[in-house]
């Protein structure tokens, strides 16, 4: 008779496997629609309407929120995995930039929108301190930093088992993830969106400096 360690040894490699798969283009927007980002999307939509200029998308994956923005804007789509920017270029939704979003290869001041969305809970909270300050760096001072998240909610057992799939091993709480954007901008509007998932969405303004 097989163990319980068996099955969770088992269990523990056929996860390590997803996300390993998960860097692969094809397979990461096949998670992302069984976990309702179609559905999420849809619903973010308002907040990306006043977009316009260079819009900076840190950790874009294969470049999704660039179907979100008006026409004429200039997509940046930063992710640290080449596969999923390959993916991009086959869509030919954007421009795809291979970084890190703690240390953001461009310009100061040179972006007009940065977004981050559904990344967070990938980062040690110190990583995302140095990703907010990266984002603030590279924002026009009139510029607007969209930020979207899961947040971690034990009461809701859909997002538990979400949680539970994920490659994100630092899960938030809204007001973790307020705070710590706080530190860095100027909070316009923080709202709440539910779907398996409770999110944020929020959008931010530089912090104006005495």
């Amino acid at each position: 008779m097989l163990s319980c360690k068996y099955y969770i040894a088992m269990a523990n490699t056929l996860l390590a496997v997803l996300h390993r798969a998960a860097s692969v283009g094809w397979v990461y927007d096949g998670i992302q629609l069984l976990a309702g980002a179609g559905v999420v999307r849809r619903r973010l939509r308002p907040y990306y309407a006043d977009c316009r200029g260079r819009v900076l998308d840190i950790g874009g994956g294969t470049g999704s929120v660039g179907q979100l923005l008006p026409a004429g804007c200039v997509y940046l789509c930063l992710d640290n995995e080449l596969p999923k920017l390959e993916m991009l270029l086959r869509k030919a939704l954007g421009i795809p930039l291979l970084a890190d979003g703690t240390r953001i290869p461009i310009r100061s001041g040179s972006i007009d929108f940065v977004t981050c969305n559904a990344v967070s809970h990938h980062l040690a909270s110190n990583d995302f301190e140095a990703m907010l300050s990266e984002t603030a760096r590279v924002l026009k001072p009139a510029g607007a930093f969209i930020f979207v998240d899961a947040v971690r909610k034990p009461s809701r057992l859909p997002g538990r088992i979400l949680w539970a799939l994920d490659r994100g091993s630092y899960p938030k709480s809204s007001l973790e993830l307020r705070r710590a954007v706080e530190r860095h901008f100027q909070v316009e509007k923080w709202d709440r969106i539910a779907f398996y998932h409770e999110y944020v969405a929020g959008v931010c303004r530089k912090a104006q400096t005495s």
